[in-house]
């Protein structure tokens, strides 16, 4: 019998195509297909149902967005942990516009999520509709531009279907900080309408109206400056020739402004480490890795499976089959040079491919992978055209068939690709799916379970990592530091001993060796570890805790008490600091400073036993029993076993 999860699976997958079915049995659909391909184009009138069937079949494999929750993939950067969010004054939206995040300017997407925090704080839900709505008027704005390039709402239903619903797309819309994928996406697409006003009016309101979109775009996105190229392939296309277009101030107002743009969104990537001045590979690896990348947003459009979001470089030597990637590139050029007078949609759609995926083809390696799905947004528009002009060339029946079939196709992929993003745990499990060799996603996921308290399961995880990946330091220093607070020093030891010699200049590793030393009893080696680690990052706190905590230990307090202070000048808010510091001060007889740090840790972090137990003793040990015992419970109930055994004894509960 079939389980609870499959039958709900079935329905949901019939009620889509069933809907998908029924939008495109409406009576113009219908008369659109009764006509010869000649007439496909003129069938519809403007006020044509295409944009209704495409938000409702988009709408419906996106259904399950807004119960998205947020990834620590970069949503903890851009929106809950990010303080410029929080913060809509004057003095509050000018640091929004003049700050970098994570070497990217872009205030206006920054400025919607301090809208959305001003409402929901930092609830989801939102914030994931928004983008739902942003991607929906997105694909009835690209419907609407195919329209008005070839006056056929076919172009605009077979544009805005494969627009709203490819599965490429989920990450820019299921992905809360892709909010620059779908704001950008707008305001590029709005500007482009407003420009074929502009052409068609001749009226400077509308030049105005497009010059603003493009800036909104750009302060959205660095890759919007592709706006300007793109206003000229829509004139070229509209019958413009190219000597008229450089006499046209408002070309070059464009250009100009492109130009500004991409300056500064260089600037930005430099300043985030984005962009890799490093000889690591050859050139010629670059430039094979630049056209492959170029090859592969056009083969996952066709073969959308296996979407992942995150696809690694290739280790050297160059794998063999992307020595094609320049063949196919030139293949393809030579398609549009051949197709630009007899099947101009198609040239077009090609050329538009091209020009909006070559700023972000890896000829110039920004971040660390070769391809990211949600450099497609724009580029599907092209792929829209190409499909459109396919769909002309085939009988009615066919056309039908394959529009309706693409279509559900595509939602029903979207739809579960919608549900990689639904946590962080599903989020890397899914990259380790596909890639079991990413072993960052392993240290994520580990990560993520080590802070649901799930240590076993962390460790679990940065083992299978280095099976798969052994020369990954960071899964060793993982392993090695949740092995710690295990309290097994001896399983620490081997791991972070490994992430030593694979990356000896980490400061980290040399940490969480020396703590796992002291844990041991070797305070030489303890002390050794932790003032190299010192000497690696001085700006460390959590350093400065641990030679505190072997100081301590030593019996050296007064040096013990100088590294707790450190480590809290460092971190103001660290409570385990705190509650240590207390500690040093009750070792050393100074009962009034004991109690004031005792009393900072728990107002600091009020879920840490240890620190609510040291402050029940020094209440105890001042002779306020009440107090002390409230400290106990308090201690008892989040899990502390001497709190609980010391109550027991007494007979008292908690």
């Amino acid at each position: 019998m079939a389980s609870f999860v499959e039958v709900q699976l079935k329905k949901r997958t019939n009620c889509f195509l069933g809907l998908v079915y029924y939008l495109f049995r409406f009576r113009y659909f219908f008369e659109l297909m009764k006509k010869s391909p000649v007439n496909k184009s003129n069938v519809l009138k403007p006020e044509s149902w295409w944009w209704l069937i495409s938000v409702i079949a988009t709408a419906l494999a996106y259904n399950s967005v807004t119960r998205l929750g947020f990834l620590s993939w970069d949503d903890n950067v851009y929106i809950y942990e990010n303080p410029l969010i929080k913060d809509l004054s004057f003095a509050g939206i000018r640091q929004i516009f003049s700050n970098l995040v994570m070497g990217n300017y872009h205030p206006f997407v920054i400025l919607t999520y301090a809208l959305e925090y001003s409402f929901v704080k930092v609830n989801p839900w939102l914030y994931h509709l928004d983008n739902l709505l942003l991607h929906l008027g997105a694909t009835v704005l690209t419907g609407r531009y195919a329209y008005l390039m070839t006056k056929s709402n076919l172009a605009a239903l077979v544009v805005s279907l494969l627009f709203g619903l490819h599965p490429l797309h989920v990450e820019s819309v299921a992905w809360a900080t892709e909010r620059k994928d779908v704001l950008y996406g707008f305001f590029f697409l709005a500007g482009l309408l407003t420009w074929l006003n502009f052409r068609k009016t001749n009226t400077l309101k509308w030049a105005i109206f497009t010059w603003l979109l493009f800036i909104a775009a750009c302060l959205s996105k660095g890759q919007a400056v592709m706006f300007a190229p793109m206003i000229i392939l829509t004139d070229i296309f509209q019958g413009k020739k190219i000597k008229t277009l450089l006499r046209d101030p408002w070309i070059w107002v464009m250009l100009a402004t492109a130009l500004g743009f991409g300056l500064l969104a260089i600037y930005a990537q430099k300043q985030g480490g984005n962009i890799k001045e490093t000889e690591a590979h050859t050139a010629l690896y670059q430039l094979l890795m630049g056209f492959w990348s170029l090859v592969f947003y056009w083969g996952k459009a066709i073969f959308p499976f296996n979407l992942s979001p995150f696809y690694p470089y290739p280790k050297e030597p160059i794998p063999l089959y992307m020595y094609a990637g320049p063949v196919f590139v030139g293949l393809g050029i030579f398609a549009i040079w051949k197709c630009w007078n007899k099947y101009p949609w198609l040239a077009m759609g090609g050329v538009w491919y091209f020009l909006q995926v070559l700023p972000v083809a890896q000829f110039l390696p920004v971040g660390n992978a070769i391809a990211a799905d949600r450099y497609f947004y724009l580029p599907a528009l092209g792929v829209g055209f190409i499909a459109y002009q396919g769909v002309l060339l085939l009988t009615i029946h066919w056309a039908r068939t394959l529009i309706l079939g693409f279509a559900a196709g595509w939602g029903i992929l979207t739809w579960q690709q919608v549900k990689i993003w639904k946590s962080t745990e599903t989020f890397f499990q899914h990259i380790i799916d596909i890639n079991p060799t990413v072993d960052f996603a392993f240290v994520n996921l580990g990560r993520y379970y080590e802070k649901q308290g799930n240590r076993r399961q962390a460790i679990n995880t940065f083992l299978e990592g280095i099976r798969n990946n052994p020369t990954s330091p960071d899964s060793y220093n993982d392993g090695g530091y949740n092995y710690t607070h295990l309290q097994m020093p001896d399983s620490a030891i081997l791991l972070l001993e490994e992430a030593i010699r694979l990356a000896p200049d980490l400061a980290e590793p040399h940490n969480n060796l020396g703590y796992a030393y002291n844990l041991k009893g070797n305070v030489q080696k303890s002390e050794y570890h932790l003032l190299k680690s010192r000497a690696l990052n001085p700006n460390n706190p959590t350093v400065f805790n641990n030679l505190g905590s072997l100081y301590g230990v030593m019996g050296k307090y007064d040096a013990s008490v100088l590294q707790y202070k450190e480590a809290v000048r460092l971190k103001p808010d660290y409570a385990d600091a705190y509650n240590n510091l207390g500690s040093s001060f009750g070792l050393i007889g100074k009962s009034d400073s004991a109690l004031y740090y005792f009393n900072k840790a728990v107002t600091l972090d009020p879920k840490l036993p240890s620190a609510w137990f040291n402050y029940g003793i020094a209440w105890h040990q001042r002779g306020d029993t009440v107090t002390a015992f409230q400290a106990y419970r308090k201690a008892a109930s989040l899990g502390h076993a001497p709190a609980q055994q010391f109550l027991k004894s007494r007979g008292e509960n908690w």
